[in-house]
């Protein structure tokens, strides 16, 4: 079995923004970028951030994600 290389992956990513219905592009299609430096949430080497943002304490908030590949 052969892997793919970095850029035969590309990744499509939406945020739901009403009850699962509704969605929001985060992610244009694009192909898959490893970070090269250490970020500041300790994503490792070689993996790739899909989304960031702040989180307020608001009590419990869930976020749906639907990823395409």
């Amino acid at each position: 079995m052969t892997p793919l290389l970095d850029n035969e992956v590309k990744l499509y990513l939406e945020r739901a923004i009403d009850s699962d219905v509704t969605y929001q592009e985060v992610l244009v299609p694009s192909n898959f970028v490893p970070i090269e430096n250490e970020s500041e949430v300790g994503t490792p080497l070689g993996a790739m951030i899909l989304d960031s943002g702040a989180f307020f304490n608001e009590g419990t908030t869930i976020h749906n994600y639907r990823l395409r590949l």
